[in-house]
C-alpha cells in the first residue's frame, strides 16, 4: 500500500539520479574512465533497489500475509 502513495516519488527519484549519471556512463573522453565503473555501480544498484521496492517486497509481504492468514484459518 505503501508503494502506492509513495511511487511517483520514488521514481522520480531514481530516474533522475539514473539519467544524470548516464552521461558519465556513455562518455568516451580518456580522463573519465576512472569515474565510468562508479556510474555504472551506482546505476545498476539504482535500478535493482527500484525493482526490489516496487515488485519484490510487496509480493513478499503479500504471500506473507496470506500465509499468516491461512495459518489461523486452520
Amino acid at each position: 500500500m505503501a508503494g502506492q502513495l509513495r511511487l511517483r516519488s520514488i521514481l522520480t527519484t531514481a530516474f533522475t539520479s539514473i539519467f544524470g549519471l548516464l552521461p558519465m556512463l556513455i562518455t568516451t573522453e580518456v580522463c573519465d574512465e576512472a569515474q565510468k565503473p562508479l556510474a555504472l555501480v551506482v546505476v545498476a544498484g539504482l535500478t535493482k533497489s527500484v525493482i526490489m521496492t516496487l515488485i519484490v517486497l510487496p509480493v513478499m509481504f503479500a504471500s506473507l500475509r496470506e500465509r499468516r492468514i491461512g495459518m489461523k484459518a486452520s
